[in-house]
């Protein structure tokens, strides 16, 4: 009997499914809010950050899916869909404000400014703002887009299995 998946790769699978299904929201980003200057800096902090987050928790909460007695029903991979969303949005933002407030507090402050200070100022600021309008703007397509992404990765894995049998 062959097997559908290699049981050490499951968990790889799932965070793989889940960080392609993360490129959406940021797509979403890039098309609609960003505009061209320093794309450098742009590519590695709204699309490498954010789907190597997704990746990990994808990898580590998303590959209970694969395992039939953990998942059962589309409810449940919904769910863990979700969790794996959640998560990885609740790890970028605290992220994303400390890199927004190095980035001022060494680049963009005045020669008479505490460096820890303006930092202090600068990350409360950014997780204000960024909790805030993150969650307006993008936080709602990444909620969805992680729901669906569970969803369909129990759909092909119940494909695979009807496939094997």
């Amino acid at each position: 009997m062959r097997k559908s998946i290699e049981p050490n790769y499951l968990s790889l699978f799932a965070g793989l499914w889940f960080a392609v299904a993360s490129c959406i929201p940021v797509i979403f980003i890039f098309v609609v809010l960003l505009d061209s200057y320093d794309f450098v800096s742009k590519i590695l902090l709204f699309a490498v950050l954010p789907i190597s987050i997704t990746f990990l928790l994808g990898f580590g909460l998303g590959s209970d899916i694969l395992i039939p007695h953990k998942v059962k029903t589309s409810k449940q991979a919904m769910i863990k869909g979700l969790k794996v969303a959640l998560s990885s949005y609740l790890v970028f933002i605290p992220l994303f404000a400390i890199s927004i407030a190095l980035y001022h507090s060494i680049f963009d402050r005045t020669p008479h400014e505490w460096l820890a200070v303006d930092f202090v100022r600068s990350l409360f600021a950014s997780l204000i703002i960024a909790s805030y309008f993150g969650s307006i703007i993008i936080g709602w397509l990444v909620l969805i887009v992680g729901a669906i992404a569970g969803w369909l990765l129990l759909k092909y894995r119940l494909l695979v299995q009807k496939r094997v049998s």
